[in-house]
């Protein structure tokens, strides 16, 4: 039996192109951005669509910047769009929206996640920087 050949760069970036492995694809101005059920954990990516240069981030522990991730959600962009959820749309909707209703629906989102009243500057749901020298 001959050896397995291993993958190319480019069939690993399309085994994640518009796959069900990315999820809570995101437009907001001119940067996409998505969850992807990676190899070691789930991992955060974001990518410009401005240009036809691929910049982007990704949090896996790929020592290859951009890594396959950023490479594939940019092609998932190029080739399904509308698979992504338009933040900027949808808060031009909320501006519609009572402020009653608001602050209802931000009741809902700190009960279901209390760590997001970090983001109120509320004292003790402080978000914990990470230290970069664990990862060396």
């Amino acid at each position: 039996m001959g050896a397995r050949q291993k993958p190319s760069f480019e069939q690993r970036v399309q085994e994640y192109v518009d796959s069900p492995l990315i999820s809570q694809r995101l437009l907001h101005e001119q940067t996409v951005s998505a969850q992807f059920d990676g190899n070691y954990g789930l991992y955060w990516v974001t990518v410009s669509t401005d240009g036809k240069k691929v910049r982007g981030q990704c949090s896996c522990p790929s020592d290859l910047q951009p890594c396959k991730h950023v490479y594939a959600l940019r092609a998932t962009w190029d080739r399904n769009p509308k698979s992504f959820f338009d933040l900027d749309k949808w808060l031009i909707e909320l501006r519609a929206q009572p402020k009653a209703s608001l602050i209802e629906a931000i009741r809902n989102m700190v009960l279901h996640s209390p760590g997001l009243l970090c983001v109120f500057g509320v004292p003790g749901f402080e978000v914990e920087e990470e230290d970069p020298e664990e990862y060396d």
